[in-house]
C-alpha cells in the first residue's frame, strides 16, 4: 500500500513538473544525468524544428553552435 502511494505521488509530482515546464514562453530542455532528453517545451522544439516526441530519450548533442546575435543554432537530437 505504502509503495503504491508512493507512486502516485511521483506520477503527480512528474506530471506537475511537465505542466510548469510547458507554461513557460522560454525555451526549456531538460535531460537526465545520461545527456538523453526527457522534457522539452513548445518553444524549444519550434527552435530546434522537432515534432511530436522524436526526441524524447535520444541524447543532446554538446555541440551547440550560436553566434552571438545571430540565434544561429546547430542542433539535432541524436539516436543512442
Amino acid at each position: 500500500m505504502y509503495e503504491q502511494m508512493n507512486i502516485q505521488q511521483l506520477i503527480a509530482e512528474k506530471k506537475k513538473s511537465e505542466t510548469i515546464v510547458e507554461s513557460i514562453a522560454d525555451p526549456i530542455i531538460v535531460t537526465d544525468e545520461h545527456g538523453m532528453l526527457v522534457l522539452m517545451n513548445q518553444a524549444a522544439a519550434a527552435i530546434f524544428d522537432v515534432r511530436g516526441d522524436d526526441w524524447r530519450g535520444r541524447l543532446c548533442a554538446k555541440s551547440w553552435v550560436i553566434k552571438a546575435g545571430q540565434g544561429c543554432w546547430n542542433w539535432r537530437p541524436q539516436a543512442h
